[in-house]
């Protein structure tokens, strides 16, 4: 799942440079489902703990992931906390801080997908936000198993 991720930090390690080339031809399969786009976003942040494992330089490191990816991931543990405050105290900041987090780190998706398809838009920060449990489910489990547990 990760092998491209494994190959690009020992070529890196090795001392090799890659560039992005924009007129690279590349194919890969998409999901077909959301169910399996869900599934595959979870294995990719679980299988990259071993590939980080091998490569612990890279944890601090790690160019792949986009930064908006990293504050969604971020900002859902401040989401689930502020519906946990919520529902003991009635106490709405905390969630209405973290779901205006999580919605910053979406807008530049949401600003360019309006330009194309509205609905599109609209519904993105459900998607990005059922890919980013997924993601951050995989993240904790692979740290848990490849780097905390051995």
């Amino acid at each position: 799942m990760t092998e491209d991720t494994e190959l690009s930090y020992r070529i890196a390690a090795a001392g090799h440079k890659m560039v992005f080339n924009p007129d690279a031809i590349v194919y890969h399969h998409h999901p077909t489902s959301f169910f399996y786009y869900l599934k595959r976003k979870y294995r990719a942040a679980y299988w990259r703990m071993l590939a980080v494992k091998k490569n612990r330089d890279k944890i601090k490191g790690d160019t792949h992931t986009p930064n908006d990816i990293k504050y969604q991931i971020l900002s859902m543990p401040v989401v689930f906390f502020g519906i946990i405050v919520m529902a003991a105290s009635g106490y709405i900041s905390v969630l209405f801080v973290g779901i205006l987090l999580f919605l910053m780190s979406c807008y530049a998706f949401m600003r360019h997908a309006m330009m194309k398809d509205r609905l599109v838009s609209i519904l993105s920060p459900f998607i990005i936000g059922a890919r980013t449990i997924a993601y951050a489910i995989g993240l904790s489990l692979g740290v848990w198993r490849f780097l905390l547990k051995h």
